[in-house]
C-alpha cells in the first residue's frame, strides 16, 4: 500500500533527524578533549625547560597546589590538593624541588581532598580509547575511575558497567578540572614567577 506523501515526509524527516544525532553523538565522543591540547602543550614546555616535575599555587590566598611529574613518551601524573601546613610546599616551590611539592601532596598527611590524574600518552584524557590498552584515571580522594570506554545501558551482560549517561558526566567534569589545573601550571611555566623572598612565606 502506498504511503501518503505526507507519511514519507515525516519518515524522511525523522530518519533525517536520528542519523544527525546518531553522527552527533559519535563526534561528540571521538573529537579530543579540551584538556588534550593543553597535555601536549604542557609535556612540551616542561621537555622545553628540562623539567621532570613542576608546582604551583592553585589561586592567591588559596591552600591548593597542583603538582605534576612528566615521564616523556609515557604519561603525566598530576596531584592537585588542600595541604594545612602550606609553608612546606611554598619553600619547596621557592627552591625549585617540585618532586617534593608533589610528593606532599600527593601522599602527605597534611594534603586532603586530592584529586589526581593519570594521563597515559601524554595527550590528554580519551574517553573511548578503543584498543589502546593504556587507560586514563583519576582519583578524587581514594575513588578511582578508568576511563576504559566501557559502558552500557545497565541491563543483561552491560549491568555492571556504568551507565553511558554517568560515565559520560564523569568524563567531561575530570577533563573541565584537568584542564584547569593545567592552565595553571602553563601560566606559570610560561611566566616564571617565583617568590620574592623566603620571609614571605607564611
Amino acid at each position: 500500500m502506498k504511503q501518503p506523501a505526507a507519511w514519507r515526509l515525516f519518515g524522511f524527516v525523522m530518519t533525517s533527524a536520528l542519523m544527525a544525532a546518531a553522527s552527533g553523538a559519535a563526534v561528540a565522543q571521538t573529537a579530543p578533549a579540551a584538556s588534550t591540547a593543553k597535555a601536549k602543550e604542557l609535556a612540551g614546555l616542561m621537555a622545553e625547560k628540562k623539567l621532570e616535575s613542576y608546582a604551583a599555587r592553585v589561586g592567591e590566598g588559596t591552600s591548593r597546589y597542583v603538582a605534576v611529574l612528566v615521564v616523556p613518551n609515557v604519561q603525566i601524573l598530576l596531584v592537585s590538593a588542600k595541604y594545612t601546613r602550606d609553608t612546606d610546599i611554598e619553600y619547596a616551590l621557592y627552591h625549585k624541588q617540585y618532586s617534593n611539592a608533589y610528593q606532599d601532596l600527593r601522599s602527605g598527611v597534611f594534603a586532603s581532598e586530592r584529586f589526581l590524574v593519570d594521563d597515559a600518552q601524554l595527550d590528554g584524557l580519551v574517553a573511548a580509547p578503543g584498543k589502546n590498552p593504556q587507560h586514563d584515571a583519576i582519583m578524587i580522594e581514594k575513588e578511582r575511575t578508568v576511563f576504559d570506554g566501557l559502558h552500557g545501558d545497565g541491563k543483561g551482560r552491560n549491568s555492571k558497567k556504568p551507565l553511558t549517561e554517568a560515565y559520560m558526566k564523569a568524563f567531561a567534569d575530570a577533563d573541565a578540572k584537568y584542564g584547569q589545573l593545567l592552565d595553571v601550571l602553563i601560566l606559570q611555566l610560561k611566566t616564571a614567577k617565583l617568590l620574592d623572598a623566603p620571609g614571605t612565606l607564611r
